[in-house]
């Protein structure tokens, strides 16, 4: 994630459209988190914050912009993302979970 290429374990999950990122300000957050302030091409993209749940985990946090990489040859700049600040349910070895099923294409060069 990011222009610093942080390394985050996620649920690869096939029936959601969207990545969910543990937050370097989430208090009770486990495991690797990512800093917006360490990335140079970050970008928040609302104000607001907001609820997601993923089977019994409840998430709330705000929707971001940021390189994303499933690995280092496959990278996607301003990926939109959902930064949590506060989660309940995500065990500590998962820091997101990233939904196959997007909502709209993505290309890489």
């Amino acid at each position: 994630m990011g222009s610093q290429n942080r390394s985050m374990d996620v649920i690869f999950d096939n029936a959601s459209d969207w990545l969910v990122v543990e937050g370097s300000a989430c208090i009770n957050c486990e495991g690797n988190t990512f800093n917006y302030e360490q990335s140079s091409s970050a970008k928040q993209v609302g104000t607001s914050f907001s609820q997601r749940s993923y089977g019994a985990a409840t998430m709330t946090g705000s929707e971001w912009t940021d390189l994303v990489c499933v690995t280092l040859q496959a990278c996607i700049n301003d990926f939109e993302f959902f930064l949590i600040s506060d989660q309940q349910g995500l065990k500590s070895n998962v820091d997101g979970v990233l939904g196959l099923s997007r909502n709209k294409p993505f290309y890489l060069n």
